[in-house]
Order: C-alpha cells, then sequence, then structure tokens
C-alpha cells in the first residue's frame, strides 16, 4: 500500500468523530420542543387512555399495527407526555438506523464510505423529519435498516444468525410501518442480480425465511384489508408528478457539496475517476435500494389505487441514496486519498444544515392566542379544520365516535370553547349539506376559525386551498376576517358579522 493511501486511511479514522459531531448539531438546530405537528397529536391521542383503547384505536385509525404506539405509551410513562418526552422513542430509534447504516456501509464498502454516507443520511430532511416526530417512520426505518444488515450477511455467509435476525428485523419492520415491508421487493432484485455471486444454498435459506416472515405478518393482513376497503377515506388525492420523483433521486445541496468538493480537487490538478469502484456489485445492490423505493411508490401512485408518494412511506430509500452518492463522489481517485475531502463534504452539509427551514405546525401557539382572543371578544364558537385526510368524508364527520380523532390537535392542546369541524372540500353534494345542516346552525356574529394550510385535490381533480376556500364561504354567510394570524402552517381568524 504506497504511502497516500495508508494516510487516507489514517484520516478515515479520524475523522469518524465528524459522525456523532454532526448528529448532535443537527438534534441541536431541530425543533425538538416545538409544537407537536397534526399526526403526532394523533400519536398523543392514541396512547391517551391507556393500552386498552390504544389497541383499538391505532387499528382502527392508522395505517400502522399499535407496536409502535405501545413502545410510545411505555416511554411516556418514563419521561411524561411533552413534547419532548414524546419524540424520545424517534431520536432513540434515528441513532440505531445511523449505526445500522455504517454497519451496512462497512460491509459492503470501506470506512470511508461509512463516514461520508453517515454524514449524508443525517443531512436527509425526510430523515431529520422522522428522527424528531412522535411518529413510527424513524422505528421502521431502524428496523428496516437492521434487516438490510441481516440480508448482506445472508447473501455472503448465510450463517444462522443472520437467518434468525433477518426473520425477526424484517417481521419488526412490516409491523413497525406496513408499506416499509416493501423493501422485500428490492432483496428479490439484488438477490436475482447476484445469483451467481451468492452462497449455494442462499436460495434455500432465503425462501425459508420469507416464508416464515409471511406467516408472522398473516395477522397484520387483517388490518391492511381493511385499510384497502376504506382507501377512498384515507387516500389523497391528486397523482405522483415527474417534478417530485426529480426532487426525491437529485438532491441540489448533495450536488453542489460534492460538486465543489471535485471542482476543488481539479483546480489543484487532474482527476481519475474509477469505474470499476462504481461498477462493483455493492455499488449497483446500493444503488437498486436507492432506486427502486421511489419508483415503485411512483408507479402504484401513477397507476395504482392509492396515492403513496409521500417521501416519508418509502424512507428506507435514504439509506441507498447515501450509500450512492458517497460512492460516486469516492470514486474518484483523488477524493479518496485528499484530506479535505470529508471536512469539504462536512462543511456544506453542516450548512445546510444550520439553514434548514422547518415547516412548523404551531398548534400550541394557535390555541393559546385563540383562547386569549375567545376571552376579549366573548367568543364561544371554533370552527376547526385540523388537515386529516378522514375530513374529507361527511360519513365521518357526521360520526359521533371519530370526533375526539378529528379534533386530535385539541386533544393535546386544550380548548374551551364548542368545536365545530368543517370538511375538507365543500366542492360537492354531501359538503354543501352538511354546511347547511350543520354549520350555519353555529355561526354566530363572532366565530373563531382554525385551519392548517393546505392546497387538497377535490373529487374533480381541482385544487381548494385552505384556509381561503371557507373564508369566501364565511363571506357569503356576512362574516368578514377580523383578526388574522398564522402560527407556523396553522392560520386563525377571527371572523365577525358586518355591521356589529
Amino acid at each position: 500500500m504506497d504511502e497516500s493511501l495508508k494516510k487516507a486511511k489514517l484520516l478515515g479514522e479520524d475523522y469518524r468523530i465528524l459522525v456523532p459531531l454532526f448528529v448532535i448539531l443537527s438534534l441541536l438546530f431541530s425543533p425538538l420542543n416545538s409544537s407537536l405537528w397534526l399526526d403526532e397529536t394523533v400519536s398523543y391521542w392514541i396512547i391517551r387512555d391507556g393500552p386498552g383503547k390504544l389497541f383499538e384505536r391505532a387499528l382502527e385509525f392508522q395505517g400502522q399495527s399499535p407496536l409502535y404506539y405501545y413502545i410510545l405509551w411505555s416511554f411516556t410513562k418514563l419521561f411524561g407526555t411533552t413534547e419532548l418526552a414524546l419524540r424520545i422513542p424517534s431520536i432513540l430509534f434515528f441513532l440505531g438506523a445511523l449505526l445500522c447504516l455504517y454497519r451496512i456501509a462497512i460491509e459492503l464498502f470501506n470506512r470511508d464510505v461509512a463516514i461520508l454516507a453517515s454524514l449524508i443520511f443525517v443531512s436527509v430532511d425526510e430523515v431529520r423529519v422522522a428522527a424528531i416526530s412522535a411518529r413510527p417512520y424513524a422505528m421502521a426505518l431502524c428496523c428496516t435498516f437492521l434487516s438490510a444488515y441481516f440480508f448482506v450477511g445472508l447473501l455472503r455467509k448465510s450463517r444462522k444468525t443472520d437467518l434468525c435476525g433477518f426473520i425477526t428485523s424484517s417481521v419488526l419492520c412490516f409491523y413497525a410501518h406496513y408499506l416499509f415491508a416493501l423493501i422485500i421487493g428490492a432483496y428479490l432484485i439484488v438477490a436475482i442480480w447476484a445469483r451467481k455471486k451468492t452462497q449455494v444454498d442462499f436460495w434455500r435459506v432465503f425462501g425459508f425465511a420469507l416464508i416464515v416472515i409471511g406467516v408472522f405478518c398473516v395477522p397484520g393482513l387483517f388490518q391492511l384489508k381493511g385499510l384497502f376497503l376504506r382507501k377512498e377515506e384515507i387516500s389523497f388525492l391528486g397523482t405522483a408528478s415527474f417534478g417530485s420523483l426529480r426532487d426525491v433521486l437529485f438532491v441540489p445541496y448533495l450536488l453542489i457539496a460534492i460538486g465543489t468538493a471535485v471542482l476543488f480537487l481539479r483546480i489543484m490538478g487532474p482527476l481519475s475517476f474509477d469505474k470499476s469502484f462504481v461498477l462493483k456489485g455493492e455499488s449497483l445492490a446500493a444503488l437498486i435500494f436507492f432506486l427502486v423505493p421511489p419508483f415503485m411508490f411512483f408507479v402504484l401512485s401513477r397507476f395504482g389505487a392509492l396515492s403513496l408518494f409521500l417521501p416519508r412511506y418509502f424512507l428506507w430509500y435514504s439509506g441507498g441514496l447515501a450509500l450512492t452518492y458517497s460512492f460516486i463522489c469516492l470514486a474518484f481517485k483523488e477524493l479518496r486519498r485528499n484530506s479535505l475531502l470529508i471536512p469539504i463534504i462536512f462543511l456544506f452539509l453542516l450548512t445546510h444544515d444550520l439553514d434548514r427551514k422547518w415547516e412548523i405546525e404551531d398548534w400550541r401557539g394557535a390555541v393559546a392566542e385563540l383562547e386569549k382572543i375567545a376571552d376579549l371578544e366573548s367568543v364561544e364558537t371554533l370552527f376547526l379544520h385540523s388537515g386529516l385526510v378522514e375530513a374529507g368524508s361527511i360519513n365521518i364527520l357526521e360520526d359521533p365516535s371519530k370526533r375526539d380523532y378529528l379534533i386530535a390537535p385539541l386533544q393535546y392542546y386544550r380548548t374551551k370553547l364548542n368545536v365545530v369541524l368543517i370538511p375538507s372540500s365543500m366542492n360537492n353534494i354531501a359538503a354543501h349539506g352538511y354546511f347547511k345542516d350543520e354549520l350555519k346552525p353555529n355561526i354566530k356574529d363572532k366565530i373563531l376559525f382554525m385551519s392548517l394550510k393546505q392546497s387538497i385535490h377535490n373529487e374533480n381533480r381541482s385544487v381548494e386551498k385552505m384556509p381561503d376556500s371557507y373564508i369566501n364561504a364565511f363571506k357569503h354567510e356576512g362574516l368578514n376576517p377580523k383578526i388574522e394570524k398564522d402560527f407556523g402552517k396553522v392560520k386563525l381568524f377571527l371572523l365577525e358579522r358586518q355591521g356589529l
């Protein structure tokens, strides 16, 4: 080994400290103590009344099994129910996912790729949101990466420990979030592609593992069947666009960071690109884990019955993204040998991290303010559009057993006002009837209206902007905004009848 490669290896050892440092900085500059966002308030409502209600509510109102919610409830017994306490499980699962990805990179590549991939992974926006959200995505990501780690071992050695670990982690992945179990499709593609390099008995062992996993996943199929039957009520309208696919695949700040590092070293001297490093089997396997998830969900959303193209639903692509960007960058021999590589990339990622524009749903601030306004203006009624997709169904709005779920933000941030639920869209006959029968009788001379800012695809495939759509409806009833306040993505209005 020449001296430059020895030096690069030693520098790689030294730069491992950047990973925990970047994790700490990432968490410090995240809104850990901010208001819960909409789905987090749903998580709180599910666990609020203990394990009995938890099981029932998770099955009826969520697209995941109750597993995560039992873990969340257990943590609240130790740490309470503050915003930060509710987010502790996700932070821990995020750290577990990072460790698994690091170990996968060590197994497939080397320490240099592992360090850079870890830094890139921590900087991915969707990952950082999952890490500080009281939702099951960080847990599902951790279980998925653990499953991928054991899958790599199964491909190479087919040991009993890898088999047991793969089965256990894959089952946990399924129950953490059903959609994450689709990583099995990526496993099959990798296994077929690498069939000539696998152990002789790999397919026998892998087939046995899939059968066992399938057996353990049977109980979850009953909930999946129920979700499918309710797909019209729980699915967002609208289809995935090619622009959204492009945004997932090509991350601007990463391209800028890598491009700057390459340009800097090109100025210093010639560069040579190692094609064999990119075309090696491990690199192509990482590329599969990067590309399969977004394309799979893109096709399902464009041509299937559900609109599922939301990055959090296929968040396991982030590991493949981190590995792919890392090995492409390190395919430049000079970048592998040059001590400036990791600091330059790290500096750009850190700059992006500090400049992150968080979209806060400040339900906490909005509820505190509406209480003040209600006291000053003697208002007793709050019209609420929380933004939950089920609010698009008039049948659900009129069902008293669903009410507590639909006002989830007000289950955590309490109000004394009479709450009137409003549908997501006025652009159908049922909604007009609901407005006449349920909303009009509650319209007084002064009302408060709180809504999540949303662009909603209605049944006619046109877009309605909330809360603007309802402000116009209230104006037709003679009410005009007197006070208008923004709380991140939550908007609060005091509407007053003209002439008062």
